[in-house]
């Protein structure tokens, strides 16, 4: 086999390895933020938990990178603010911008 098909190869192997494939979303979603966390995996993501209901065992997962979000999200998280939260993504996302979360969190506000 020649160069060409394992440089393919390693390019394809880094892109799985280094870039989540989702579906390109944008939304709200209202609750309260149950934990924010660092996930120290590769690369650093910051991870946000959040409930639509208190009672609720189903929890979402989305990621921050906005340190200014990210303060907001721990003081509602501390005081059970119900919040609404705005997501977005497009159809390629470094795993460095997140890695294990749903969407990315891009504003918050107090309901």
């Amino acid at each position: 086999m020649d160069w060409k098909f394992w440089a393919i190869i390693i390019v394809l192997a880094f892109f799985s390895f280094a870039i989540n494939f989702w579906l390109p979303s944008k939304g709200t979603h209202t609750g309260i933020v149950t934990a924010v966390e660092d996930n120290w995996h590769i690369w650093t993501t910051t991870l946000v938990y959040f409930k639509t209901n208190p009672m609720s065992s189903q929890e979402n997962r989305y990621c921050v990178v906005d340190p200014v979000i990210k303060a907001k999200l721990q003081n509602y998280q501390l005081n059970q603010t119900r919040v609404t939260i705005f997501y977005e993504n497009g159809f390629f996302v470094p795993k460095w911008v997140c890695n294990a979360g749903e969407t990315i969190i891009t504003d918050v506000i107090v309901v």
